[in-house]
């Protein structure tokens, strides 16, 4: 009987390292103030906007929402809790982040002109704060760079 818990106890070793060694190799990325540079597919999302995004779609805008589609999923570590006991800002993690909305912080930027294209974007990343974020983690895009390779 000792040799069923030995393997099920393995198995369960292996299973445990097998996954750390998954959320290992994906990149941990940090919020703001840290600058991060990501590269994927930019894909406009339709989404309802003001005044009550979605609660009212007769009166609703209809937003076009740029994301960013990932080339490979990161994680996004969040920020720990203030020493002071004040509220920590962007504190959620976000393993497996597979798309992020885009913001743009650059003038005359056609967002338009984005959809579809495989593109390299440097900014700043934030936790969700708002019903204008559709996304769990958005990026406040401060950098823009068309990648030489197609879109998938």
């Amino acid at each position: 009987m000792m040799k069923p818990k030995i393997g099920i106890r393995a198995l369960a070793l292996f299973a445990s390292l097998a996954t750390l060694r998954a959320y290992a190799a994906e990149p941990m990325l940090h919020y703001e103030p840290a600058v991060t540079q990501l590269s994927g597919t930019v894909q406009l999302e339709r989404h309802y906007g003001p005044p009550n995004y979605g609660a009212s779609p007769l009166s609703d805008a209809v937003l076009n929402v740029p994301v960013l589609v990932l080339d490979a999923p990161v994680t996004v570590q969040g920020n720990p809790p203030d020493p002071r006991g004040g509220l920590a800002l962007d504190g959620t993690t976000y393993p497996d982040v597979a798309r992020m909305q885009l913001t743009f912080a650059i003038p005359g930027i056609n967002v338009r002109s984005l959809a579809g294209r495989h593109v390299t974007v440097e900014g700043k990343l934030f936790d969700k704060v708002s019903a204008q974020n559709f996304t769990d983690v958005v990026m406040d895009v401060q950098g823009l760079a068309p990648s030489i390779r197609a879109a998938p």
